[in-house]
């Protein structure tokens, strides 16, 4: 897994807009958020979760949202296919800004399905 994450470039999330300025600090790492996968996808296998959530809010009004949920996805996928152990029990990866507060609408979202369909 180390192998993947020190692949990452630093900077693979930063929305295109951000890149270079001071605003590309809002924005995860990609080596940090890997790793931040690894870990809630070990997590939700020891605790038998179906259904793990990612990425941070600071996301909810980028304009290349659907390329950093490809990226995202792509790092999911791979971190999964390596975890010691398997992820067995893991099913879905909810890629998503989230809501801030009940009043808030549901921003766009990107399930992963780890196993099966999306049926």
């Amino acid at each position: 897994m180390d192998k993947i994450v020190q692949a990452l470039p630093d900077d693979a999330l930063v929305p295109a807009v951000a890149k270079g300025t001071p605003q590309a600090a809002e924005f995860a790492s990609a080596k940090f958020l890997a790793q931040s996968i690894a870990n809630k996808l070990a997590e939700a296998v020891a605790k038998k979760r179906d259904t793990v959530e990612v990425i941070g809010q600071n996301y909810r009004k980028v304009e290349d949202l659907a390329a950093i949920f490809d990226k995202t996805e792509n790092i999911v996928r791979q971190i999964a296919a390596v975890l010691l152990g398997g992820v067995k029990d893991v099913n879905r990866v909810v890629i998503s800004p989230g809501r801030v507060g009940k009043s808030d609408k549901y921003p766009p979202q990107r399930v992963v399905m780890l196993h099966g369909s999306t049926d």
